[in-house]
């Protein structure tokens, strides 16, 4: 009994906190749409990123430190509690990428919290530069022996 009461006021605490990581009844996080992407490490570029449902789709033009251009290509990526895994390809390597993707930031302002930032890249007073706080996706991927990390914001 001492234990479900526990539970029971943990969940509470945790629907009362306003928590930015909103789940939707059984599925993935509530962030679907379309993301711009950034890549780095052993190659460097941009591209998009699509969640939709319990899936998550990228494509990004990638260049490598000799210049070589390439396409990344991630299909269906499965979400599962905001984290992502799957694979795809690079420069005809076999990829294999995890990640995360979480919601929106509520406003500050509002409610508790005493930060300036108030949408994205704005500066929150505290950490010493722009915070963002719209959905994003991160991510960290390997082919062929390298290391590359993607991170991106929710399409305007």
């Amino acid at each position: 009994m001492r234990n479900r009461l526990l539970i029971l006021a943990c969940s509470l605490a945790v629907v009362l906190s306003g928590n930015s990581f909103t789940l939707a009844a059984g599925g993935p996080p509530a962030v679907a749409g379309k993301f711009s992407v950034i890549v780095q490490g052993h190659w460097a570029g941009n591209g998009k990123a699509v969640v939709a449902g319990s899936l998550v789709n990228i494509i990004a033009t990638v260049r490598d430190d000799d210049g070589n251009v390439g396409t990344l290509v991630v299909a269906n990526a499965v979400v599962k509690a905001g984290h992502f895994a799957g694979a795809g390809t690079l420069f005809g390597l076999p990829v294999r990428i995890e990640g995360r993707v979480d919601a929106a930031d509520p406003p500050r302002g509002k409610g508790k919290g005493k930060g300036k930032g108030q949408g994205n890249g704005e500066d929150d007073g505290k950490s010493g530069g722009p915070v963002l706080t719209d959905a994003r996706i991160t991510a960290t991927f390997s082919a062929g022996g390298h290391v590359g990390r993607i991170a991106g914001s929710k399409a305007p």
